[in-house]
């Protein structure tokens, strides 16, 4: 991708701590890697925002292992717990935690635009 790594687009979604780019046995990368983020709510952005992005010729596919998905239903549901406690006097409904969870997705993604518009 020229000047632009996937860890800058990860970066718009929440703090990346480590991009890892797969390479084949001649030390060539290959289509694959990982990312670790720093918080919960960075992997969920990734996931909403960059899973099926279009980047070239070609989709991002975002995939969690096993592990990280059973972690992150066991965090939302938690977080949702704590979330509807802190606003129990308002007239709040579980549907509003996603909303929550989803406020800065278009921003990040119009970011996520801009740094591939720029590589072009």
């Amino acid at each position: 991708m020229g000047n632009l790594n996937l860890s800058q687009l990860g970066q718009e979604c929440g703090s990346v701590t480590q991009w890892k780019r797969t390479k084949n046995e001649k030390d060539i990368p290959i289509p694959f890697g990982s990312c670790e983020f720093e918080t919960v709510e960075g992997v969920l952005r990734c996931l909403r925002v960059m899973n099926n992005l279009k980047l070239l010729n070609n989709y991002l596919q975002i995939k969690p292992s096993e592990k990280t998905e059973a972690f992150i239903g066991e965090w939302a549901e938690r977080k949702k717990k704590e979330w509807l406690i802190t606003n129990k006097d308002k007239t709040i409904r579980e549907e509003d935690f996603e909303r929550y969870l989803q406020k800065d997705d278009a921003k990040a993604l119009e970011n996520i635009h801009t740094l591939i518009e720029n590589v072009k």
